[in-house]
């Protein structure tokens, strides 16, 4: 590990003793201890505000899809299904099954 800063953190005694005791624990020291905890703080709360942003993006394009899509006329922009595709009248899945006579 790399030589750090040292800092002063002031924490009430009752969180102190759980700490020194998850340390006693897990076989490492209490610095050790509240480094590797904020870097998972720092980690999760990095992905918490990612998927955040992705949730307002999605209700803004929501919006702005709707919008399109109402301004479409009916069946522009729809992918129609050629005859006897998959999940038409008289079709089922992989061999052996029944298929409409042709």
């Amino acid at each position: 590990m790399t030589q750090g800063r040292r800092v002063t953190v002031e924490m009430p005694e009752a969180l102190l003793q759980e700490v020194d005791g998850l340390a006693i624990l897990l076989r490492c020291n209490r610095s050790s201890l509240i480094l590797e905890a904020t870097r998972a703080y720092l980690r999760q709360r990095k992905r918490r505000d990612v998927r955040e942003r992705l949730r307002e993006g999605y209700r803004a394009m929501a919006a702005v899809n709707l919008a399109l899509a109402e301004g479409l006329p009916d069946g522009e922009g729809r992918r129609s299904r050629p005859s006897g595709a998959a999940g038409g009248e008289g079709t089922r899945g992989p061999a052996g099954s029944a298929r409409k006579a042709r």
